[in-house]
């Protein structure tokens, strides 16, 4: 009868926590380093910078069949980076996101790349 308690109790705790993530987050949503992607309301892609990485200039990539965008370069301190993208890939397509640290040699790192199904 405890194993059954602290089991409910347990899946009812997963259940709260989850309802609260998808209250402040897109409908789907994924991440990887210091990189989160997901889509809003209308399906447009979504890419947020965010903690993880270190302070510099960096640019964020997107990415489905068929396109290829980038942010251009920005300067982050932290804190978070939220973007909305002009695209709206069609219900099933993979997207993914990648951001670069652009280091003083002129080399790129990436800082993480997620990918997120609509």
């Amino acid at each position: 009868m405890i194993k059954k308690t602290l089991l409910r109790a347990a899946l009812t705790g997963a259940l709260v926590a989850t309802s609260v993530v998808g209250l402040s987050t897109t409908a789907s949503a994924g991440s990887n380093g210091c990189v989160w992607i997901g889509f809003d309301g209308d399906g447009r892609v979504v890419t947020q910078h965010q903690s993880g990485c270190v302070s510099g200039t960096y640019h964020m990539d997107i990415f489905y069949p068929g396109v290829h965008d980038s942010s251009g370069a920005y300067t982050w301190n932290g804190g978070i980076r939220r973007t909305t993208w002009n695209r709206i890939p069609a219900r099933g397509t993979k997207v993914c996101a990648q951001v670069w640290r652009h280091k003083s040699d002129g080399s790129y790192e990436s800082g993480g790349l997620p990918c997120e199904t609509r």
